[in-house]
């Protein structure tokens, strides 16, 4: 057996350089981003107005003493942060190990509020009287919302006055109703999303959806076909109604009993346009609490269920339309096969009725021959196709015993 032995590398020299550690140091770690954080937002927020209201000379002193803030500031941190090792917890684990968990859970409580209101913003609203006449504020509303739309997030808003927000507290689950008025795109399919999760909750557990949409160019039948394969896809249980009348009288018409409606909405330059003409705070003063969605980029409503028994129900019914499917492709396949034995049996009869002296004994060979392959093609698509509706059955057996564990009646299988 062969051994190695390793070798260590000699000492460095005196002379030779320590590579470097990486670290930024004090100034430049700690004290060059503070004195930058404090003196930037005076240099481009607030220089103008300091100059303006206390002069040049009082600037300069106002802009002095905040450098030496920052010098002491950035001091004291860098003697604290260089006393330990800091983990998690960031500002609060320092204050908690050097100055006590006291001040730590004091000044930590304060920190975590000052982060939970940073992170809010707040909006104008509509002008339901438009005072101004000219529309400022649904100009204002707009514009913002379209700067956090371009920055890709979702938007969903909640319109609901406090006798609305009462109505809807109080509201009966069983006998609630959701209403999602239906766009095929990446909104639609929001809202859709929305709903059901509603109904996954307790309080809206047995509520019932119901999917809206106008008219358009297609037949009835084709769009309602369109919208139920999507419902079908999602695995999602709702309603579905057509409205024929394109217009603020008949949205507030259909939905007027609902207990939420989900309304999309759209940009037009920089005002919000719901989906029929009007202004928008007037219809959401006639409909019930409305939540109005715009989606930023698209879901995939067609994701596997959660694990359990919906994951056990929902995998037997696609094993069920798969062999559904398989079967009925093999029966289509055994007609056509059917089709091909009774042309070449056919084929075959007619030069065999020819008299004996016309009768081509190469032609009947070969049709013989083609009627053998096509009355097997016969029987072997026969045997598939029947193997296939044994998988079937078997399959919706499987689904009907998977119904009856979770408690759903199979009338309808």
């Amino acid at each position: 057996m062969k051994s190695k032995t390793l070798k260590r590398d000699p000492a460095p020299s005196g002379n030779a350089k320590e590579p470097s550690a990486g670290k930024l140091g004090t100034f430049a770690g700690v004290f060059t981003p503070s004195a930058l954080t404090i003196l930037g937002i005076i240099l481009f927020l607030r220089l103008g107005y300091v100059v303006g209201a206390a002069g040049a000379a009082k600037a300069f002193v106002i802009i002095a003493m905040a450098n030496v803030i920052s010098v002491l500031t950035s001091f004291s941190l860098s003697a604290v942060a260089t006393n330990l090792k800091v983990k998690g917890g960031g500002d609060y684990y320092l204050i908690s190990r050097t100055l006590g968990v006291e001040f730590g859970g004091a000044i930590g409580f304060v920190l975590f509020l000052a982060q939970a209101v940073s992170i809010t913003i707040l909006l104008n609203w509509l002008d339901s009287e438009n005072e101004s006449g000219i529309g400022f504020r649904e100009f204002l509303f707009g514009r913002q919302l379209r700067t956090v739309f371009r920055l890709g997030c979702n938007i969903a808003i909640l319109h609901a006055d406090p006798e609305k927000w009462d109505r809807l507290q109080s509201a009966e689950a069983g006998e609630s109703r959701i209403d999602i008025w239906w766009t095929d795109d990446a909104t639609g399919r929001l809202m859709l999303l929305f709903a059901y999760l509603m109904t996954r909750s307790d309080a809206w557990e047995t509520a019932m959806l119901r999917v809206l949409a106008f008219r358009n160019d297609a037949s009835e039948d084709d769009q309602e076909a369109a919208m139920r394969e999507v419902l079908t896809d999602a695995r999602i249980e709702a309603g579905l109604e057509l409205v024929e009348d394109r217009n603020a009288a008949a949205m507030v018409a259909a939905s007027r009993q609902s207990a939420l409606v989900f309304l999309p909405f759209r940009f037009r330059g920089n005002l919000i346009r719901l989906p029929v003409e009007g202004r928008a705070e007037n219809l959401l003063e006639q409909l019930p609490p409305t939540a109005m969605l715009l989606a930023a980029e698209d879901i995939d409503l067609g994701a596997e269920p959660e694990e359990g028994a919906a994951a056990d129900l929902a995998e037997a019914k696609d094993l069920l339309e798969e062999k559904e499917k398989l079967a009925e492709a093999a029966e289509r396949e055994s007609a056509k096969a059917q089709k091909i034995a009774e042309d070449a049996e056919k084929k075959l009869n007619q030069a065999l009725d020819r008299p004996a002296s016309d009768q081509d004994e190469d032609l009947i060979a070969t049709l013989t021959s083609e009627k053998d392959v096509a009355v097997a093609a016969v029987e072997k698509s026969r045997r598939r196709a029947a193997k296939a509706g044994a998988k079937a059955a078997d399959a919706k057996k499987s689904l009907e015993d998977e119904n009856k564990s979770a408690g759903i009646a199979t009338d309808d299988i």
